[in-house]
């Protein structure tokens, strides 16, 4: 269950979540909010402000109410992300000399690390910035040339290094980008391109799978759901089209289209920790935005909370699509063959309540070993496919293990 939604309004916007209702919490004053993001463990908010008085605010959270423990003055603020284990904050501005700016927290104490210059092209307001677990810093701009940005932390210091998806992208203008819970998959989308292209990493490198979807006109903002069970991506030119897609393995496919009419095409979704909620976000103009509810592979509009004019359409959950390592559960398991040897299978691991597919793994050829980290204190089914000679095998009423 989702425990906060927070929306980048004129100042800080943010309920408490219980089911389908939201209840309006006391926020802190932070003019020209435009970003925000809890810490993977929930315990601070980090919110980006650009036409203010402060670019980076942070805060600590303790029953329901938010204090600020650090401020860093200046105007130009736009985008932020948490490193996966809380421990650093990059944010992204339009300004030269201060293009990317990265923090570490060390418990309550935040200090800035460095300051990044502006590569050699181009920023928009689109401009993102964005963690690949806790290796890689990756920022998002615009241009005539090379459009994805790329960091390479080592302890604490970050160096730029080559495009590592520089043969598919090299020259192309990026419109939509996102990088799924464990930074197992990576998708964008391009001008003038209806459809999606994404990528696998397994720790080490990344592999192109492929491209799918066809997007009316060209496809525009996307995010994954956890575990990138789903990727919402909207049209990067109507106000009506958007799409959902489900993830079986290596293949995405289109379950529903979203029309609920929301102001801006470039309108960025949320989804809720638990993908039982999807926030929507358009900007400064009416309809504001929309939240939706995720069930049975629908979207289906509701009324709460009321959604208001933002500078960059953004919302933030926690929890959310990223956790710290020590608040994962742990499934798992092995696989046998009839004569009791390790064999290597396909394991495919449901949620029981709502029938959704959370993860597809592939157990160790050697160990017939599998695993898969959630956060969700809940009963999974997991199915075990065997292969054309055998039947699947299925367990039930599993529940995931917290260590």
């Amino acid at each position: 269950m989702s425990k906060y939604l927070v929306e980048a309004s004129s100042g800080i916007k943010w309920f408490s979540v219980s089911g389908d209702t939201f209840t309006a919490l006391t926020a802190p004053s932070l003019t020209g909010f435009s970003n925000g993001a809890f810490s993977p463990d929930g315990a601070y908010f980090a919110a980006a402000a650009q036409g203010g008085t402060y670019a980076l605010s942070v805060y600590s959270i303790a029953a329901d109410a938010m204090t600020n423990i650090y401020r860093l003055a200046g105007s130009n603020g736009r985008t932020l992300d948490w490193s996966s284990d809380g421990t650093y904050i990059a944010l992204s501005s339009n300004a030269a000399g201060e293009y990317l700016r990265i923090f570490k927290r060390v418990g309550g104490s935040v200090s800035l690390l460095s300051s990044i210059p502006q590569p050699g092209w181009a920023l928009s307001t689109g401009i993102r910035v964005q963690w690949v677990t806790d290796k890689y810093v990756v920022v998002i701009g615009s241009g005539s040339a090379d459009q994805i940005f790329w960091l390479e932390r080592s302890g604490d210091t970050f160096s730029s290094i080559s495009n590592p998806l520089s043969s598919y992208v090299t020259g192309r203008i990026c419109q939509g980008f996102d990088v799924s819970t464990n930074g197992a998959y990576l998708a964008a989308s391009f001008a003038s391109t209806t459809a999606v292209s994404w990528w696998s990493y397994d720790g080490s490198s990344f592999s192109y799978i492929g491209t799918f979807g066809s997007i009316s006109t060209s496809a525009g903002n996307m995010s994954f759901s956890p575990f990138a069970e789903y990727l919402y991506v909207a049209s990067a030119s109507s106000t009506t089209a958007r799409y959902l897609y489900k993830r079986s393995g290596s293949t995405f496919s289109l379950v529903y289209t979203y029309t609920q009419s929301i102001a801006s095409s470039t309108a960025t979704a949320s989804f809720s920790g638990d993908t039982v909620h999807v926030a929507i976000l358009a900007g400064a103009a009416s309809p504001y935005g929309a939240m939706a509810k995720l069930s049975s592979d629908v979207l289906t509009t509701i009324t709460a909370p009321t959604l208001s004019a933002t500078s960059t359409g953004t919302a933030a959950w926690f929890p959310s699509a990223k956790y710290a390592t020590g608040i994962f559960r742990t499934l798992e398991g092995h696989t046998y063959d009839s004569a009791g040897s390790p064999i290597s299978r396909e394991v495919r691991i449901y949620r029981r309540d709502t029938g959704n597919m959370v993860a597809a793994v592939t157990s160790d050829v050697s160990t017939g070993y599998f695993g898969f980290n959630s956060f969700l204190d809940q009963e999974h089914y997991v199915v075990v496919l065997a292969d054309d000679t055998e039947n699947a095998v299925v367990y039930d009423h599993i529940t995931p293990l917290s260590y």
